[in-house]
Parts: C-alpha cells; sequence; structure tokens
C-alpha cells in the first residue's frame, strides 16, 4: 500500500506541476526492467518544465514547498514510504524539459522448487 500511495502522490504532482502554459498535463507511468539486468524500475514522467537544479536539491526534505498552499510533506513522505517498503525514489532530470520521478524496486531473487508428483 505504501507502494501504492507514492505512486498515486506522484501522479498527482505531475499532473498539478508537469504542464506547460495553456496545456495539458502529458504524463506516463512507466514499469521496466533496466537492460543490464537490475532490479525493476517504476517511473513517473512529465513533460512540463522540469525542476530547477537548485530546486531539485531539495524537494525530498521535509517542509519544503514551491507551492503558496503546499505543505512540503508530499516528496518527503513519499521517499520516506518507499524505502519503508525497501525501495528508493529519486529525481531524474529529463533533457530537453519534463521530470521523472524512479521507484527502484528491491531485486527479488525468485527461487522455483520442482515439486514430485505422487501417484
Amino acid at each position: 500500500q505504501h507502494l501504492q500511495q507514492v505512486v498515486w502522490n506522484l501522479v498527482q504532482n505531475a499532473l498539478r506541476y508537469g504542464r506547460q502554459p495553456n496545456q495539458a498535463a502529458r504524463v506516463a507511468v512507466v514499469a521496466r526492467m533496466p537492460v543490464e539486468k537490475g532490479p525493476p524500475l517504476l517511473e513517473v514522467i512529465d513533460r512540463g518544465p522540469g525542476i530547477p537544479p537548485k530546486v531539485a536539491a531539495q524537494i525530498f526534505e521535509p517542509f519544503y514547498t514551491t507551492h503558496e498552499y503546499g505543505t512540503g510533506l508530499g516528496l518527503y513522505l513519499a521517499k520516506q514510504m518507499s524505502e519503508a517498503s525497501q525501495a528508493t525514489l529519486e529525481y531524474v532530470p529529463i533533457a530537453g524539459g519534463g521530470a521523472c520521478f524512479r521507484i527502484t524496486l528491491q531485486a527479488v531473487q525468485a527461487t522455483f522448487s520442482n515439486p514430485r508428483i505422487s501417484a
């Protein structure tokens, strides 16, 4: 449930802040496995103006906000909930504008047994 809440928060932020002026928001949620066999990734990507580097350095700090009515807790709590679920949350800037919030899930080693079938 933590990860569901994190993704919901990231999508809401992308819809609110990740749009160009006078345009509809364009948001994608992408789940993928990296080519180099790393852990699975879940990304929320928007095509808005992106986040300036000075702001990006602080976005996961508690009570940091750029919005007049914001609490500054959304991304902070999203990061804490991700970590509680053994995942990481990071901001990845997109060249040419836009933002990507990447959740890296813990790699799971699947073990399969070959049960014997007795007649």
